[in-house]
C-alpha cells in the first residue's frame, strides 16, 4: 500500500532540489561584517566584505586615546593574513585572493577584532 501521493512526492523532490541549488551557488561561510569596535582606549568601526575578486577591509577611528597607527588585514582559509598599516585616523586594505574576513587592530598595542 502507497502512503504517499504522486504530487506530494513530486513537492518534496523539487523542494529537496531547490534547496540543493541554493547551498550549492551560495556565496562561501565567512566572517564578513561590520560593527563598532569598543576597546579600554577607544572605539574603531571596522568592516570587511568580499569583492569579485577577493577581499575589502576598513578600520576607522571613532573615539579614544590609542597613539600609533591602525592596521587592517584580510585572513585567508589556511590562516595566512596580509596585514597593512594605515595612518593614526583609518586604514584601509583591498586584495585579490580567497579570503574568507578581515582583521583588525585599533592600535599596537590593542587585541585584534575580526570581522
Amino acid at each position: 500500500m502507497r502512503t504517499s501521493h504522486p504530487a506530494i512526492r513530486r513537492t518534496i523532490t523539487a523542494g529537496v532540489a531547490a534547496t540543493i541549488l541554493a547551498l550549492a551557488t551560495a556565496a562561501p561561510a565567512g566572517a564578513w561584517g561590520e560593527r563598532t569596535a569598543y576597546r579600554s582606549c577607544g572605539a574603531n568601526w571596522i568592516e570587511s566584505w568580499a569583492t569579485p575578486a577577493g577581499g575589502h577591509a576598513n578600520t576607522i577611528k571613532l573615539s579614544g586615546s590609542c597613539s600609533g597607527q591602525l592596521q587592517v588585514g584580510l585572513r585567508s582559509s589556511s590562516g595566512l593574513t596580509r596585514w597593512l598599516e594605515g595612518s593614526s585616523r583609518s586604514a584601509s586594505l583591498t586584495l585579490n585572493g580567497k579570503f574568507v574576513g578581515g582583521l583588525h587592530r585599533g592600535c599596537y598595542s590593542c587585541a585584534t577584532s575580526f570581522t
